[in-house]
This record gives structure tokens, C-alpha cells and sequence, in this order.
């Protein structure tokens, strides 16, 4: 899937924010508690609140709400 340019903006825009939510409703990775705190881990830990939205995409929904 390929985004227009202004959609794409707006998904780097709001996925780190949507990562931080994530992380706060479960608790997965210690210090991430802004999108700032994402330059200090390395991708594994970052993919493991990709993978927990993956596994609960109505997460979204709850974050934009």
C-alpha cells in the first residue's frame, strides 16, 4: 500500500504518539513515555509495541478518540 505524500505525513506524525499510547495502556517497554524516548531504544523494543498494536488494532480508535 502507498500512501499520498500528505498521508504519510500524517502517519509519521501520529505514530509515535500512537506507539506511546500503546506502551502506556500495557506497560511493554520501561521509558518510552513520550515520542522523544523513542531515539534511545533500540527497533526490537520499539517493535514490540508495533507488534501489541497489531495484535489490537481497536487501540486506534481508542487514541484518536
Amino acid at each position: 500500500m502507498k500512501l499520498p505524500k500528505e498521508n504519510v505525513e500524517l502517519f509519521y506524525k501520529l505514530y509515535h504518539p500512537l506507539l506511546v499510547y500503546v506502551n502506556k495502556k500495557f506497560n511493554i517497554v520501561r521509558g518510552i513515555n513520550s515520542p522523544e524516548d523513542f531515539k534511545k531504544f533500540p527497533i526490537e523494543e520499539i517493535n514490540k509495541l508495533r507488534d501489541r498494536l497489531y495484535k489490537h488494532p481497536e487501540l486506534i480508535n481508542s487514541f484518536v478518540v
